[in-house]
This record gives structure tokens, C-alpha cells and sequence, in this order.
């Protein structure tokens, strides 16, 4: 191996999630579901329309069901989110994906059965 080289070696990685036995894309949907919840919670209601948008889908090119999105179709939401120069930013995605962060280890670690979760 040259010395500007880096291998990885995965050959392992797809019994390790196997041996998970699904409990690892039951908590990515679980996080998502919670994100969805927070964000429809948090965001500012003018029509609903914005607030009614919002889901999750698992990634289907992911293979493992470890990556969700969490988002909209509404074309005005990123204006809502960060503002405009004529609107101030009303914050309500990533506020709860903060908060849904700061959930994720111990929910991981209660699934997983780690003691003292």
C-alpha cells in the first residue's frame, strides 16, 4: 500500500447489519417520524399548507434502510426556514432536527438494549 493511500475494508459490514435485525431502520424511521412531528409543531401556520407538507420516506438507494429524508414539496419553505430580505427567517426544520439529534443516542442505546440508557 502506498503511503498516500487509504483502504477500507466493508467485507464485514453487511453481516453486522444484518445481525441487527431490522431494530437499526426501525430507529432511522422512528427519528424521522419524530423530526416530521417536531417540525409540523414548530412550524408558523399561515394556510397549513406548509405545515400539513412535511414527511419522511426511507432512501430506497439506500440498501441497509439506514437514511431517511425528512422534507417538503412546498417551493416557499426554504424562505420560511432562513428568510428573506423582506421576511425574517422563521426556524422550525432545523430547530427540531436539534432536537431530535440530541434524542438520537439514548434512543439508539434503548433499542439496542445498552444498560443505563
Amino acid at each position: 500500500m502506498a503511503a498516500d493511500e487509504i483502504r477500507l475494508d466493508l467485507r464485514k459490514l453487511d453481516s453486522l447489519l444484518a445481525a441487527l435485525d431490522g431494530r437499526a431502520e426501525r430507529l432511522v424511521a422512528e427519528l424521522a417520524a419524530e423530526a416530521v412531528n417536531r417540525t409540523k409543531q414548530k412550524a408558523p401556520v399561515r394556510t397549513g399548507n406548509l405545515r400539513r407538507s412535511y414527511h419522511y420516506e426511507l432512501d430506497p438507494t439506500d440498501p441497509h434502510g439506514l437514511t431517511a429524508v425528512v422534507g417538503t414539496d412546498v417551493e416557499y419553505a426554504p424562505y420560511v426556514e432562513f428568510g428573506t430580505r423582506r421576511m425574517a427567517p422563521r426556524p422550525h426544520l432545523l430547530p427540531a432536527f436539534e432536537e431530535v439529534r440530541a434524542l438520537a443516542p439514548r434512543r439508539a442505546a434503548e433499542l439496542f438494549g445498552v444498560p443505563g440508557a
